[in-house]
Parts: structure tokens; C-alpha cells; sequence
């Protein structure tokens, strides 16, 4: 009889070890989900915008039209672009707003008609920071950042 209540209790306690290993196991799961949720919450989080304040062509985007901007911001008429305008003027891959180094540059991708910020064309990539305006084909930006 007590060798039935010695098995019955090492039954228990294995199977209490058991659960609670595996208790342990969906803890750090559910810890590991939360935490690349919010990483990847963080890489998406909008740090600022993109403002149409002036549109000289045909294009569909009309003044007061914003585009959030990413970490990594490509413009251009094509559809692989994180901001596609439908503007003749602007080339395929025209230019990239990116967040390096704590700072937003802008740089012109080697585009036809060049990129302009505050009425000069960049050759190099530039920094950028609120209220500067930049041209990219027949549409006018302001930037608004966080």
C-alpha cells in the first residue's frame, strides 16, 4: 500500500514538473513575441512627414496630402518606392529620405531632373529638418518631423 502511494505521488510531482516546464517555455515565448512586436512597432513608427504644399503637374495628390516617413524612405514613379508619385517628371528611383546617425539626409538617387531643397539641387546627401521644402518633379514638399 504505501509503495501504490509513493508511486501515485512521484506520478504527481513529475507531472506537476512537466506542466510547469512547459509553463516556463510558453512564458519565454509569449515575453519573445511581445518584445519583437514592439521592436518592429518601433521600426514603423511614423518620425514624420512628407506634405504636398504645391502641385504644378498632373498628379493625383492634392496640397495638404501627407506621406508618412519610414527609417528608410525611397521616392519615385515606380511602384517599388515607399512613396510613388505619378509625376512624369520624376524619375523611377529619384531620391531617399533616410534617419542616419540621429539625423534625416535626403539624397538624390542619380535622377534625371535632380532633387531641389529650398530652391538648390543636391549633388550630395544633405540633412534635412522641419519646414524645408523640397521639389521632386512638379511637386512641392514640406517636411514635417517628429
Amino acid at each position: 500500500m504505501n509503495e501504490e502511494y509513493l508511486i501515485f505521488a512521484l506520478r504527481i510531482a513529475a507531472s506537476l514538473f512537466l506542466l510547469s516546464f512547459f509553463a516556463a517555455i510558453g512564458l519565454m515565448l509569449w515575453r519573445d513575441y511581445r518584445q519583437a512586436e514592439s521592436s518592429i512597432e518601433a521600426r514603423t513608427r511614423r518620425r514624420g512627414r512628407l506634405v504636398v504644399i504645391q502641385n504644378n503637374g498632373n498628379s493625383i495628390y492634392e496640397v495638404g496630402h501627407a506621406f508618412p516617413l519610414l527609417p528608410h524612405t525611397t521616392i519615385g514613379r515606380a511602384h517599388s518606392n515607399t512613396i510613388q508619385l505619378d509625376d512624369v517628371v520624376v524619375s523611377n528611383e529619384h531620391a531617399l529620405i533616410e534617419w542616419r546617425g540621429g539625423q534625416w539626409w535626403l539624397e538624390d538617387l542619380q535622377s534625371s531632373n535632380g532633387t531641389i531643397l529650398n530652391s538648390h539641387r543636391i549633388e550630395d546627401p544633405t540633412i534635412v529638418s522641419t519646414a524645408d521644402e523640397i521639389n521632386f518633379g512638379n511637386i512641392r514638399f514640406r517636411i514635417e518631423l517628429d
